[in-house]
């Protein structure tokens, strides 16, 4: 029963000043938000590619066959511009 006790004193498992959950809140509120601002601003930026890869040397080994087969085109459309124009009888 409540009248058993004989202690003068309230025992508290724990001293929590007034206004400190208030302030706790408030700083969880704050580094959340600004958590979220710079997560979002990192996501916003366009990330540089690296500079070398180890896919470069086959990227450029495309390319010079891409050009080659350029230049093979252009030389093979000449050729048969020139064929059609003389089995036409065309003179140039």
């Amino acid at each position: 029963a409540p009248g058993d006790c004989k202690s003068t004193t309230i025992v508290h498992s724990e001293l929590i000043p007034s206004g400190v959950s208030e302030v706790h809140m408030g700083l969880v509120r704050i580094s959340t938000l600004s958590l979220a601002i710079s997560f979002t601003c990192a996501a916003c930026s366009d990330p540089q590619p690296p500079k070398k890869t180890v896919f470069d040397p086959m990227t450029q080994q495309l390319d010079k066959a891409r050009a080659v087969q350029g230049t093979v085109d252009a030389n093979s459309s000449g050729t048969r511009k020139a064929v059609d124009a003389e089995e036409r009888g065309d003179t140039p």
